[in-house]
């Protein structure tokens, strides 16, 4: 592969905490082992800095330029992440405050208050110092802000939280006049007289959904800024891309607003080998989300585990199939953590790809076969792109923070938006997720699903969507919140009311209890068992019921009705219908998308097709990634890129293979 250029496959590397003469032997191994890129210094700030104002740059110099000189290409790092002892010793206030008022531990990282000013400052220095020092390199191909924001914590009870937390509602709401009328202030005379009195949400404002949800928004908006602050610094010194690497198991801050000004995303993805397909959920909002390639910056090799790092995380090519899942489906990077597993300290003798004491891991012989394999198909990885598909699912953290307050006993957001996008997944039906700031035209069908709040600026892209002939699929579970997070005091679904001509008459709790079902009448679907919950819908104008609750309080009414708009149409789903109905139901409405050259009918085969600039079909990554096998059958002869070899009719896939044909 050609030097400081994708598709890499990378390594976190730590070269500061081992003896300078080891830094040679492990330049030497990466290059054996086919590592190609790797992240420096996220935790390197107090060898970088050791004491305060005391400087010592010259050891990553001599670092970056052997890994240069070795054609290898870094990610380097802000070392932001965990401040150094001196720094909190001498400025404790740099803290994050917990919940029970207590300062976060030391020992740990990402301590620190992201809107604790003396932090800011000496993040803005050491950013502006690192920058001045390596921005020379030709092997620096991107810069990191911070690590894994939002990951430890996502709270802070800080006195720069709280006056911070109120300036911001003061220039959100302009007066408390208004903040109290938006938020119904006046139930148990809870209604603020003044900024400077409004509280952080603790445990004893559990019966006050806007505050907190006011307060989960402002704590992401300022990591965002945080972030915000090093990416400004980093651009008037640098040329090369910049981003951060968010969490997804963990992550709970707004990734629309901390990736937006930065160049691409990249996430930590720790997920079971038995989940690989939660992998693709992630990759199929980080490829629409900037339309450019998207990086892994952690993954494991091995096993995530401690101590037995000959553990594989591989089972029959397990490997293999999640870094092809990541490549074919937009990806140009990924980077595993860590390189060489750490001899101490709290994550020692943890995944690696060598072990501790530089002898290779199980996950050697996967990667070779996948350098290989991308020797081979690198041109038409970099030449071709994913082919835009016709369906896409909203994703919105306002609706996480929503559901994850409570609102709606029993619904967990991720579980829920995750099980209903696997409903495409499972069939091949091409998608992408958006979020809803995203523009939907391009696509023909928008889901969205589990989306409490439809403010008006996504009313009028929607509207527009619909006019133009769009499919707008709304619910179940959405349009019932306003953006302060309270009830509509008019009508339920607040705007879509007006618009289409509905109106949402009642509402009931499914139990989930076997003996106390509820069903749905739905056309040719027949009797439909319908899950989590229940509204039945008016309609006040023009359209037509697609389904009626067939028993239960609801009986007789409406639970799924279509609304012509312009040249498209609305659906509103009242309810959740069970799984296997839903799926055919959507495959009706989408399925026409799926790949008309490479077919399957196995639910763990993906199929991504790729396209040249012109949107002509070059070629077809097929990845089986449930570890079950399955068939696939082309409708005309293909060839695999890996082997050369002429491909017919019926292919029958291995457990976790990967087959790329052209």
């Amino acid at each position: 592969m050609s030097n400081f250029k994708p598709p890499y496959i990378g390594a976190a590397f730590y070269p500061e905490v081992w003896d300078k003469s080891e830094t040679a032997k492990d330049i030497a191994r990466m290059n054996a082992a086919g590592i190609n890129m790797v992240r420096l210094g996220e935790y390197a700030w107090s060898y970088l800095e050791p004491k305060e104002g005391l400087y010592n740059f010259k050891w990553l110099h001599e670092v970056i330029a052997e890994l240069e000189n070795n054609k290898i290409a870094i990610t380097l790092c802000t070392p932001t992440a965990a401040p150094p002892e001196w720094l909190i010793a001498g400025y404790p206030e740099v803290l994050a405050v917990r919940e029970d008022k207590e300062q976060c531990n030391t020992d740990i990282k990402r301590s620190y208050c992201p809107n604790s000013p003396l932090y800011r400052a000496f993040s803005e220095k050491i950013t502006g110092l690192l920058v001045k020092e390596f921005s020379r390199y030709k092997a620096i191909v991107a810069w990191q802000i911070d690590n894994e924001f939002g990951s430890e914590f996502t709270s802070c009870r800080c006195t720069a939280c709280r006056t911070g937390f109120q300036k911001y509602l003061q220039k959100k709401y302009k007066t408390l006049k208004n903040l109290n009328a938006v938020w119904g202030m006046g139930r148990w005379n809870q209604s603020y007289n003044y900024f400077e009195r409004i509280p952080l949400p603790d445990k004893s404002s559990v019966n006050q959904p806007a505050l907190y949800y006011n307060y989960k928004e402002f704590i992401s908006l300022s990591f965002a800024g945080f972030a915000g602050i090093q990416e400004k610094i980093i651009r008037k010194g640098s040329s090369v891309s910049v981003t951060t690497n968010g969490m997804p198991s963990l992550h709970k801050i707004d990734y629309q607003e901390l990736f937006k000004n930065l160049d691409f995303p990249t996430l930590d993805l720790y997920i079971s080998e038995k989940y690989l397909w939660k992998y693709i959920y992630e990759f199929d909002w980080m490829r629409p989300f900037k339309n450019k390639p998207y990086w892994i910056m952690e993954t494991p090799s091995t096993w995530a585990g401690r101590l037995v790092p000959d553990r594989s995380f591989i089972n029959k090519s397990c490997l293999r199939a999640k870094m092809w899942l990541a490549y074919a489906l937009g990806g140009e990077t990924v980077s595993f953590w860590h390189w060489r597993a750490h001899w101490s300290g709290q994550e020692s003798e943890r995944i690696s790809v060598p072990r501790f004491c530089g002898e290779p891991t199980l996950a050697e012989k996967s990667l070779r076969v996948v350098i290989e394999e991308l020797n081979k198909t690198k041109e038409l990885l970099t030449k071709t792109k994913v082919k835009k598909p016709e369906s896409a699912l909203h994703l919105s953290y306002q609706a996480m923070w929503i559901f994850d307050y409570g609102v709606v006993a029993g619904i967990k957001y991720d579980d829920e938006l995750t099980q209903f996008y696997k409903v495409f997944l499972d069939q091949n039906i091409p998608r992408d997720i958006i979020f809803t700031e995203a523009d939907p035209s391009g696509y023909k069908t928008v889901f969205s699903p589990f989306l409490p709040v439809i403010n008006g600026v996504l009313l009028e892209k929607m509207k527009d969507f619909i006019l133009k002939g769009g499919t707008w699929i709304v619910g179940p579970l959405s349009g019932f919140r306003s953006a302060a997070n309270t009830a509509h005091n008019e009508s339920e679904p607040g705007l879509l009311e007006d618009l289409f001509k509905i109106q949402i008459r009642h509402r009931f709790l499914l139990t989930g209890d076997d003996s106390e079902p509820v069903y749905i009448n739905w056309g040719a679907m027949g009797k439909v068992r319908c899950r989590k919950f229940a509204v039945s819908i008016e309609l006040k104008g023009h359209g037509k019921v697609l389904a009626k609750y067939s028993d239960g309080p609801g009986a007789g009414m409406n639970a799924i009705v279509e609304v012509p708009f312009g040249k498209g149409k609305v659906v509103l789903l009242g309810t959740l219908p069970a799984y296997e109905k839903l799926k055919i139901w959507i495959n009706e409405i989408a399925g026409a998308d799926k790949c008309k050259i490479v077919k399957t009918g196995a639910e763990g085969i993906v199929i991504a097709e790729r396209v040249d600039a012109a949107g002509k079909s070059i070629a077809f990554i097929i990845v089986e990634h449930a570890g079950k096998g399955g068939l696939v059958t082309l409708t005309k002869s293909l060839k695999n890129a890996f082997t050369g070899k002429k491909l017919k009719k019926n292919l029958k896939l291995a457990p976790y293979d990967v087959i790329v044909l052209v």
